[in-house]
């Protein structure tokens, strides 16, 4: 048994934990985007897909190459949703990213990185497949 399934199903434990501590400033994730509505939809889908796909592998015993493909871009769009709502507005100077580390809290943090951390775990899984 390969800990990829371990990882992944840990991150995707962490960022389904992580809709629900503070996003920006003092405004949960899910406060913060109630205004936009099927963004944060589509977050919670993202995060509640990576972690029941993780939990499928490591129930099943294998992270095979599709599933792994599945949790990849369900980490990813996590962590592509939570960047893009620190695109700066015109005229600012400043990237996403550094908006994410000055203005973000830890769930945006958690959200970013843990997306990340996740992508590549799950990559790991799409590259290098556990035998069946």
């Amino acid at each position: 048994m390969k800990p990829i399934k371990l990882v992944t199903t840990a991150l995707g434990l962490a960022l389904v934990a992580s809709i629900f501590l503070p996003f920006w400033r003092t405004q949960s994730t899910w406060d913060f985007l109630s205004a936009t509505g099927w963004e944060r939809i589509l977050l919670a889908i993202a995060c509640a897909g990576a972690l029941a796909i993780s939990g499928m592998a490591l129930l099943q015993g294998r992270l095979g190459r599709w599933t792994a493909l599945a949790a990849a871009l369900c980490f990813a769009d996590a962590a592509v949703q939570t960047l893009i709502q620190f695109v700066p507005i015109m005229g600012d100077r400043s990237g996403p990213f550094s908006n994410l580390m000055s203005d973000g809290a830890i769930a945006a943090k958690i959200l970013f990185f843990g997306g990340l951390a996740g992508l590549i775990a799950a990559m790991v899984g799409v590259i290098k497949p556990e035998p069946s």
